[in-house]
């Protein structure tokens, strides 16, 4: 029911009521080159991912699979034909403001490694993120650390799991310190800029583009889910509508800025025989595909927001059905982040 009234949101999009079926090409001809959104966990931050769920949403879950490793992770990129994939790190679940979890630090610290123990397996093929939640007192030792670490190639940032308010200014000050370090040291970051916000959106990410772009200078930024949560709602069409209007004003600020598609566009399959559902998520990826093109399809990143609960032959389904048009589909597909080997 909660994905029902997520999904029927996207009517007041304002998307062209257009025949989908016309425009979009399923499945891709040609699977993406990377994954650049992928999430991997150990057994204790799956543990702690279930704590969390139950205490915020009062969600009871007793099949949920524990720590996947490299070799799990290279098996679902092969079946899929993915060369690449981008494995972010979950330590900032410990950081989270809602749960007091024993040993924080340690565990953010355990978790970090851990993922980036696993990249290690396959250097060639995967890549790690670390992630803390940048307000805390720890912050800017664990991305020193990130930074010192072989195996470590970038920073995920978590602006709504972390509690962290771009309408706040303390907070935007302790985020751009935390930037700032993790341009100094040469770590690309990935940034989920949506908040906890009641009205998040073109005023948030116009804070991010003016306060915390300008200290990355000098790696590469992506925006998950195209500046929104996930799907393409009213909060990610106002987000994504602030960087498109940057790259008009300043664009020497976005010059190493790209968007990921993780959960973004959703295959109307998802909808089942509810027609109504399934009208909303074809709106819903049509607008998306029309912002696409509008922050140009050179910086838009395949990502499939992957969590390793589902059997590998969804991932495959996954990765395959990508509602996008045909000129956009092959384009994007191709489409590789300057950090990756």
């Amino acid at each position: 029911m909660r994905f029902r009234h997520l999904l029927l949101a996207a009517l007041f999009l304002g998307a062209s009521s257009m025949l989908l079926a016309d425009v979009f090409a399923l499945p891709s001809p040609d699977p993406p080159l990377a994954d650049h959104h992928m999430h991997i966990r150990s057994d204790d931050a799956t543990d702690a991912f279930i704590t969390l769920l139950k205490e915020l949403e009062g969600r009871t879950v007793d099949d949920l699979e524990g720590a996947t490793g490299a070799s799990d992770i290279l098996t679902r990129l092969d079946a899929a034909g993915v060369r690449y994939g981008v494995l972010l790190s979950v330590a900032y679940f410990f950081g989270a403001p809602d749960v007091e979890f024993e040993n924080e630090q340690a565990r953010v610290r355990s978790e970090n490694r851990y993922v980036g123990d696993q990249a290690a397996v396959a250097p060639d093929r995967l890549v790690a993120f670390c992630s803390v939640n940048p307000l805390a007192e720890y912050a800017m030792e664990e991305v020193r650390w990130c930074g010192e670490n072989e195996s470590i190639t970038g920073l995920k940032l978590h602006l709504a799991n972390s509690d962290v308010d771009l309408r706040k200014a303390e907070h935007v000050d302790v985020l751009r310190e935390i930037a700032e370090l993790a341009n100094d040291l040469g770590l690309p970051v990935v940034a989920h800029i949506y908040t906890r916000h009641p009205e998040y959106g073109y005023e948030d990410a116009e804070v991010f583009i003016s306060e915390i772009l300008p200290v990355l200078t000098d790696v590469p930024v992506q925006v998950a889910h195209l500046g929104g949560p996930g799907p393409f709602r009213d909060a990610a069409a106002s987000a994504s509508q602030a960087f498109v209007d940057a790259f008009e004003e300043k664009p020497e600020v976005l010059s190493n800025v790209y968007f990921d598609l993780a959960e973004v566009l959703i295959p109307a399959e998802r909808a089942g025989d509810d027609e109504e559902v399934r009208q909303a998520i074809e709106s819903m990826n049509a607008a998306a595909v029309e912002q696409i093109r509008a922050l140009g399809p050179e910086r838009i990143l395949y990502g499939s927001d992957w969590i390793f609960d589902r059997e590998t032959s969804e991932y495959v389904d996954v990765v395959s059905n990508v509602p996008l048009p045909e000129d956009l589909l092959n384009k994007i597909a191709s489409n590789r982040a300057p950090y990756l080997p």
